[in-house]
C-alpha cells in the first residue's frame, strides 16, 4: 500500500495450527470461511519482522468504511 510516509507490505496466509484468540462472541472465529479465513502480517520494510494483524470483528468492519484518510506509513499511528 502506498502512504504519505514508509509504504505498508500485506500478505495473507492460511493458519493451519490453531491456537486460542482473545475475542468476543461477535466475533468470526479463525480459519472459518468468513472474514476472519485468512490472516494478514504487514511490515514497513522486507527485512524487518513482520506484525500479525488482529482478527477482524464486526465493528471493525462498521470501522473501516467510515475511514476517509491516507494511510500515514507509520505503523503505531
Amino acid at each position: 500500500m502506498l502512504t504519505r510516509g514508509n509504504d505498508y507490505y500485506v500478505i495473507e496466509t492460511f493458519i493451519k495450527k490453531s491456537y486460542p484468540d482473545k475475542v468476543d462472541k461477535e466475533t468470526e472465529p479463525r480459519g472459518k470461511i468468513g472474514v476472519n479465513q485468512l490472516t494478514y502480517w504487514v511490515t514497513n520494510d522486507l527485512l524487518s519482522d513482520w506484525v500479525e494483524l488482529p482478527l477482524i470483528s464486526p465493528n471493525h468492519i462498521i470501522q473501516a468504511r467510515k475511514i476517509q484518510y491516507y494511510f500515514t506509513g507509520n505503523m503505531e499511528a
